[in-house]
């Protein structure tokens, strides 16, 4: 898939959802919403899952979105468990997954090909998690994945730069 087309679905799709943006999204996500509901959290790499966590906490009516990026939440594993034990019904995180550190400039993750999110987050208490790589399977999904009670963790292979 790529990012650009998951981003255009998301937006076609939004309605009244927070979205936390970071790394990669955080620099495309514009080009696709003007919302006074965007937060973009760009120089935070690894925080996005937290500050959608408080978020969803805070506003626990309104749906938040966070578009992460794999290298980001690679930094913060330790937030998956912190968000299941939480619980918050209304969180979704979206893991743009390319298998690097695209922001900084392509580097390979460690443990490129093996690390599995989902497995990760279901691990940590995530009841639901996804996995897509077909931005048509993706969209056939989309109201099963966003239109139940979360949290949920949705894991988008996307194409690398």
């Amino acid at each position: 898939m790529k990012r650009s087309d998951v981003l255009s679905l998301l937006s076609q799709r939004r309605s009244e959802e927070f979205v936390v943006t970071t790394m990669s999204t955080f620099l495309e996500w514009p080009r696709y919403s003007k919302s006074e509901l965007d937060h973009y959290d760009g120089d935070a790499m690894g925080q996005a899952s937290a500050v959608g966590l408080g978020m969803a906490l805070a506003q626990p009516k309104r749906p938040v979105w966070v578009l992460n990026g794999d290298g980001s939440q690679l930094m913060a594993l330790g937030s998956l468990i912190t968000v299941a034990n939480m619980a918050p019904p209304n969180l979704f995180i979206f893991i743009f997954r390319n298998d690097c550190y695209e922001i900084t400039g392509g580097q390979p993750l460690p443990g490129r090909g093996l690390i599995d999110f989902s497995a990760i987050a279901r691990g940590c208490g995530f009841e639901r998690t996804y996995r897509f790589n077909d931005i048509e399977e993706l969209e056939q999904s989309f109201a099963e994945v966003t239109g139940g009670v979360g949290p949920v963790l949705i894991d988008l292979w996307i194409e690398a730069p």
